[in-house]
Parts: C-alpha cells; sequence; structure tokens
C-alpha cells in the first residue's frame, strides 16, 4: 500500500477536521487517503474508538498494547501530565508503511523548541522526515511527516471546518479530553483548548465542569497558564506562546466574561 496521504487520527477536533481538509483543500480522493487510529491503550482510548466509530468515512484501527499499569506509564490528565513520551514518533513510524506523506496534527503555537511534546516541534518534523524517508528508501523516493495545520490554531481551524461546511454533528461527536470516563470533562487542558475555538465560533458544548472555572483558582493549572499568557502579551514576548494563541485563548475569557459564565 501507498497511499498519498495518510492520517493519523484520534478521533479529536483536528485530525476529524484533516480528513476534510485533504479533500477540499488537496482535492484528494478516498482512495488517495488511509486515515489511521492506533489504539496505544491509553486511558481515554474507548472515547476515540467511539468517535471512530461514527464517522462518516472509513477509519482503520490498529492496537498497540504499549500502554499498561504494570509498565508504570499510564498518563494523567493535568497540564504535562498527559503525554506520552515518543508517541508521534511510534505512530509516524507505523503509519510510513501505508503512504508517502504522513499528516501528524500540531497547530500553531505547539511546535516551538521549548514545548513540553519533543514530537510536535519543527525539528521533530524535519529529523522524523529525514530518517522515514532514509528507512523507507526501499518503497518510495521520499516519505514525509507534515503538518496540515502548522500556521492554523484551534480556533482557525474551527471556523475553516464552518466556512467548508463539514458537518456539525462530526465536529460535535469529536472527542478532545484526557478524562478516561467523561467524553468533555471540561477541567483538562485539551477541554480547555477546545472549549476557546468553540467560544471563538460561536459553538457551545456541555461539560462536567466549565472549562474556564478555575481561572481563579490559585494553584490551579489554569489560573498559572492564563498568568504565563497575560505575562507574554504584557511584554510582547511571543517566544514560547504564539501571538495568535494567546490573543484567542485572552479572547474567549472576555467572552465568558460578558457571557457571566465566570
Amino acid at each position: 500500500m501507498n497511499k498519498k496521504v495518510v492520517i493519523l487520527t484520534s478521533g479529536g477536533l483536528d485530525s476529524i477536521i484533516a480528513y476534510y481538509y485533504a479533500k477540499i483543500e488537496r482535492g484528494l480522493s478516498d482512495e488517495d487517503i488511509f486515515p489511521l487510529w492506533v489504539d496505544l491503550g491509553h486511558p481515554y482510548n474507548k472515547k476515540e474508538e467511539a468517535v471512530i466509530d461514527c464517522m462518516p468515512y472509513e477509519i482503520t484501527k490498529m492496537r498497540l498494547d504499549l500502554i499498561r499499569p504494570e509498565f508504570g506509564n499510564i498518563p494523567g490528565k493535568g497540564d504535562g501530565q498527559q503525554i506520552i513520551p515518543g508517541r508521534n514518533l511510534i505512530l509516524a513510524t507505523i503509519a510510513a508503511s501505508f503512504g508517502e506523506e504522513i499528516w501528524l496534527m500540531a497547530l500553531d503555537g505547539e511546535r516551538h523548541r521549548y514545548a513540553k511534546e519533543r514530537d510536535k516541534s519543527e525539528r521533530f518534523f524535519k529529523d522524523a522526515t529525514e530518517l522515514l524517508t532514509y528507512v523507507f528508501n526501499i518503497c518510495r523516493p521520499e516519505t514525509r511527516l507534515v503538518t496540515p495545520f502548522e500556521n492554523m490554531t484551534k480556533t482557525e481551524v474551527l471556523a475553516w471546518a464552518l466556512k467548508n461546511e463539514v458537518p456539525k454533528y462530526v465536529i460535535h461527536l469529536t472527542s478532545t479530553c484526557y478524562d478516561e470516563k467523561y467524553k468533555r470533562c471540561g477541567d483538562c487542558p485539551a477541554c480547555f483548548k477546545r472549549w476557546v475555538a468553540f467560544t471563538n465560533n460561536g459553538l457551545e458544548e456541555q461539560h462536567e465542569m466549565h472549562p474556564a472555572s478555575r481561572l481563579y483558582e490559585e494553584g490551579s493549572w489554569l489560573n498559572g497558564y492564563i498568568k504565563k499568557l497575560e505575562k507574554a502579551r504584557e511584554q510582547n514576548d511571543y517566544s514560547h506562546y504564539s501571538k495568535k494563541r494567546v490573543d484567542e485563548t485572552l479572547r474567549a475569557i472576555e467572552i465568558a466574561k460578558e457571557k457571566g459564565w465566570v
């Protein structure tokens, strides 16, 4: 098999929208695209699979029994605790068996060299492309690891989806949450970033806890995160958090205040 694009799909907002992006912006057919979901054994895998099973297009499933309690590698859902070291390298290597261009989602503001997740950085994409090209040269001249949304924030990705009439029911079916039980816990970083995108695009969803409810709780990860964004804006320093990410996050908070949500 040598598909034009392999989309590493998690059931989250970005990777599901990426399928429609490939068809609309790249003009690819279903025969050209290979959506792939890999179950690593992570705590929220059942939620992801439920999304995969509801999508109006086929997504191939693969099981990799990597994460187990006895290995001591179960991720949490707090800021930084959700990281599975090397996950994207593992996924990219698997995906390279199926196509020449691998889409792995990394957005504007996530690809800097200071990120906790090194396997979303620009260096990772460059080095992984070189390595995969070298290893899979027997199959094809080049194997590229790219992100279709490198210059877009989650707010912009969602705005693109709405503009291009990606079905709203598909958008709301996606799961972007690190909790193993709730579809949208509202208390993890993934839920908050999703809420920012939805709020800026005039959409609402139900959560177990309002994503901005811990905004003023001293010591909470969210309170600390927002303080960093405010400091970046105050000092005009966007070396860590991109200006677009700072602006849209703080804008969503202002909207929440205006609506009396916080």
